[in-house]
């Protein structure tokens, strides 16, 4: 398996703030939400974790070069493609490996390995295994519509 951090995008929800720091920068209890998303993939067992860059993306470059992690690629944008545009441009690195997609400014608690060994399990006609909530505020996010049979 493998993973897909993605942190080309402006941040613009995220106002002043990312005026000058890209979002997958931005930090919460003073660490870079990459860097939340990269401890959490760590015990993963990943082939590579692919991090897409745009916006401010000599700074992110700069902030992975630390990184002592050798499996990290970076996959840099010159035009911003949004989030299937980025899975479709890399489609052949991804391929041939299951692919846990991330979007860096979203956080979760959620147990990461559950999801993977849900996503194991899923029927052979499912394609794709979502980490989803609910809000009361559904045109602020993703809306996902499910079938009769609830998938």
């Amino acid at each position: 398996m493998n993973a897909l951090i993605l942190s080309a995008g402006y941040g613009k929800r995220l106002g002043n703030k990312t005026l000058n720091t890209p979002k997958c920068l931005i930090k919460i209890n003073k660490i870079p939400m990459l860097d939340i998303w990269l401890s959490k993939l760590e015990n993963l067992n990943l082939k590579k974790i692919y991090i897409n860059s745009h916006y401010l993306h000599k700074q992110v470059s700069d902030h992975l070069k630390k990184n002592k992690n050798k499996n990290i690629v970076m996959l840099h944008e010159k035009k911003l493609l949004g989030t299937s545009g980025t899975i479709f441009k890399n489609y052949k690195l991804f391929m041939n490996d299951d692919l846990l997609v991330i979007h860096c400014d979203n956080y979760t608690n959620f147990n990461l390995s559950a999801l993977i060994r849900a996503h194991k399990k899923k029927p052979r006609y499912c394609l794709l295994t979502m980490l989803t909530f609910k809000t009361n505020k559904p045109c602020e996010s993703g809306i996902v519509l499910k079938n009769k049979k609830k998938y």
